[in-house]
């Protein structure tokens, strides 16, 4: 049994054979036999990984400085203690539901369909009213007919998939606790994420993360359409290379940038070391605000190609003859940015702007791949705690609750920018 544990390089099943000289362990025997001896089983509980994963980025959180050991600590007890009492039969959710929570919910649904019946009401009120004997009506219904089965299929494939999220996100459904059944609850998943500081975080994370990404990639992306823009010898070859970054898989960049910032082979680390930006020893990954600094420098290398074919397109639509005709009246480069381009590039900044609010709001593959949300849950966004709800702890109606809450804020943002979209094009067009 000695030679096989020297031979394997682990420890012996003989509590003997711990207190001989075993060289190649990780440990000294000795040292191991007093944690073997003071160690305690893993409790048999369903939950056990979301109770790992809580003690792993408390513990991670203390040990970057972004919380006190005292405070991380009774913060980890807590989570733990509210976990465990939630799948307690004792304390588990009553199948039968609360009636002020159908009372809450019924209600809820009659101030939609009213809102909806007055939206309605008033687009019929602007729509003009045809006139006699026209043709107007099989028009409509014609045009009707042709959208009818594209109406169909996003049905099938968005708003079906929608309407059951947000019924499975009233329930309290735990794949790891079949027994307690997917009692409903009405909003308790919302209120629960409310009461979340980790949620919050990671809301907090996200809009920062989208509001720094979002600008740093319109900035570049402008400056990199107006000299795309311009004539210059090989212009269509440079501009087929400056979509090579926008081209390459967002795993595989994140995986780049990864290496690069590597803080014993990365190339950026080394030329930011070597520059005194940061010392050598300076550990990019586990340090919470460095940790940023790859995540950001990543997407903006993704995805300002795109901006800036969005925005090169708005340029190539503006008339010529106006930057000649303000060059007739004196006006230099400074003031045809101003004065002339910006104004009539209004509609593809928006454009490239609500595109990218979007994407950057719902990221998940690039933190994923690049920091996994870590040291402890610096980096994290809602669409991160989301998979790790939905998919890592099969918590089906918190994490549907968290996918609710991400399209809501998405679909405010779309509906606000094409507001400010539509009005733009309809200023213009009079």
């Amino acid at each position: 049994m000695r030679e096989r544990a020297l031979i394997a390089g682990q420890f012996p099943a003989r509590r003997s054979l711990f207190l001989e000289a075993l060289p190649g362990l990780a440990i000294p025997p000795k040292q191991a036999l007093g944690i073997i001896e003071r160690a305690t089983p893993r409790p048999v509980t369903p939950v056990y990984t979301e109770l790992s994963q809580i003690l792993q980025v408390h513990l991670h959180r203390a040990l970057t400085g972004q919380e006190g050991s005292q405070s991380a600590l009774a913060a980890a007890n807590e989570e733990v203690t509210a976990l465990l009492d939630s799948i307690h039969p004792r304390n588990a959710v009553p199948s039968r539901a609360n009636p002020w929570i159908w009372r809450g919910a019924i209600l809820l649904l009659a101030l939609g369909a009213l809102i909806a019946l007055l939206l309605r009401r008033a687009r019929r009120r602007r729509r003009p009213t045809a006139p006699p004997g026209s043709s107007a009506l099989h028009e409509a219904g014609l045009a009707w007919s042709l959208v009818a089965p594209a109406l169909a299929c996003i049905a099938l494939t968005a708003a079906f998939p929608l309407a059951w999220t947000a019924w499975e996100s009233l329930h309290r459904r735990d794949l790891r606790t079949p027994w307690l059944g997917a009692p409903f609850v009405g909003l308790a998943n919302y209120l629960e994420l409310l009461s979340s500081p980790r949620f919050w975080g990671a809301l907090g994370r996200t809009a920062f993360f989208t509001g720094m990404s979002v600008v740093l990639e319109l900035g570049l992306g402008l400056v990199l359409a107006l000299g795309l823009n311009r004539a210059f010898r090989g212009r269509g070859l440079a501009r087929a290379a400056v979509l090579l970054p926008w081209a390459v898989p967002t795993v595989v960049a994140a995986i780049i940038w990864r290496f690069m910032f590597d803080s014993r082979a990365g190339i950026a680390h080394a030329a930011l070391a070597d520059l005194g930006v940061v010392e050598p020893t300076f550990v990019w990954f586990v340090d919470a605000a460095g940790a940023w600094v790859p995540v950001i420098l990543a997407d903006v290398w993704k995805t300002t190609p795109f901006v800036a074919l969005l925005l090169l397109a708005g340029l190539q639509s503006i008339d010529e003859s106006l930057y000649e005709a303000a060059k007739v009246d004196g006006a230099g480069a400074l003031s045809q940015l101003v004065y002339i381009t910006l104004p009539l590039l209004r509609p593809a900044l928006l454009v490239a702007l609500l595109f990218r609010t979007l994407d950057s709001f719902r990221v998940f593959d690039l933190i994923y791949v690049l920091t996994g949300g870590g040291p402890g849950t610096a980096t994290e966004p809602v669409s991160l705690l989301t998979f790790s709800t939905l998919l890592e702890h099969l918590r089906f109606g918190l994490g549907s609750a968290l996918s609710m809450v991400v399209f809501g804020v998405s679909f405010l943002v779309a509906v606000l920018y094409l507001r400010v979209l539509g009005a733009e094009l309809t200023g213009r067009a009079e």
